[in-house]
């Protein structure tokens, strides 16, 4: 039986794997209980019914976002205050950094599994959709933007049109982390593939 301190957040985790294994429909109370290894009453003293737990799952990973997208707001920070520390990057570090955040993104179970249930439910859950969007795709570009249009100003970065350049820059992470998402085997593959984007995008448009 698990300690009671931690219980609550064991059955949110399984919970999670499961709906992303399954798919919210196909997963019972008791099935997650058995999941935790515990009687299914232990499951009923914390929630009534499933779309109660669902509703935490998505309040606890609204909560992730929001450090998420606080960190983001850091880093972008970072680079307007230490722009020389920025151009001083070499392509390799620059290889390094996304291939890290890459990595990260992919590990974190509790990030990946949300994931996942976001892809396979989005058409039955709309918002789910818009969420994956919001944090995969939109402030990706967000951030890729504001940093290539910081640089362009600088003369640091090919005259462009910078939300295009930041699609071409952060499309790829969002394409590797989908297929290793669906075959974890093919981290590798991603990892080298980050590294060749990261390679043509410098010497194509980055000038230092």
């Amino acid at each position: 039986m698990p300690r009671q301190d931690n219980t609550k957040d064991l059955f949110l985790l399984e919970a999670l794997k499961l709906f992303a294994e399954k798919g919210y429909d196909r997963v019972t109370l008791q099935e997650i209980a058995k999941r935790v290894g515990c009687v299914p009453s232990a499951l009923y003293k914390h929630y009534k019914n499933k779309q109660e737990l669902y509703d935490d799952i998505l309040e606890k990973s609204a909560e992730g976002n929001k450090m998420y997208l606080a960190r983001m707001e850091q880093l972008r920070k970072h680079d307007v205050d230490n722009l020389d520390l920025v151009v001083g990057m070499s392509v390799e570090e620059r290889v390094t950094a996304m291939q890290e955040l890459f990595l990260e993104t992919v590990h974190d179970e509790w990030v990946s599994n949300f994931r996942k249930l976001m892809m396979i439910e989005q058409f039955h859950m709309p918002e789910l959709g818009m969420m994956y969007d919001a944090r995969y795709i939109d402030s990706k570009v967000e951030f890729f933007t504001a940093w290539i249009r910081l640089l362009m100003d600088k003369g640091l970065v090919e005259k462009e049109d910078p939300q295009a350049l930041a699609v071409m820059l952060s499309y790829p992470f969002s394409l590797a982390i989908g297929v290793v998402d669906r075959d974890p085997s093919k981290e590798q593959w991603a990892l080298n593939m980050l590294a060749d984007n990261v390679r043509l995008f410098s010497r194509t448009y980055i000038k230092y």
